[in-house]
């Protein structure tokens, strides 16, 4: 998942236009949110410039994915970008591990 867009979406960190326009048309998401983990509607695309932007919405926060040109770009890792509770997951699975180790 590229910065939380489904695989199908996707293909060499480019938006694939064909199946982005179709999982508009059947109301189908194209990825989760790293806000809050809900689903992302893909927007209408649109051109300017010889350039086609791609957004998607998330229908829970409202935080706005965009991939301008139709370049996915990389997420970040920030803690506020990242789904509820995932650091604290991530957190007991690293200690969890070295108790593990130990």
């Amino acid at each position: 998942m590229s910065d939380g867009l489904y695989r199908f979406v996707v293909y060499d960190d480019y938006i694939q236009h064909g199946r982005w326009l179709r999982a508009r048309a059947e109301g189908s998401w194209v990825g989760e949110c790293r806000t809050c983990g809900g689903h992302l509607a893909p927007e209408e695309p649109w051109e300017h410039n010889h350039r086609t932007d791609y957004e998607a919405a998330c229908i829970k926060c409202g935080h706005i994915l965009m991939a301008p040109g139709g370049r996915v770009l990389a997420g970040s890792g920030r803690h506020s970008q990242m789904p509820d509770a995932w650091w604290d997951k991530r957190l007991a699975g690293l200690r969890a591990s070295k108790g593990a180790a130990a």
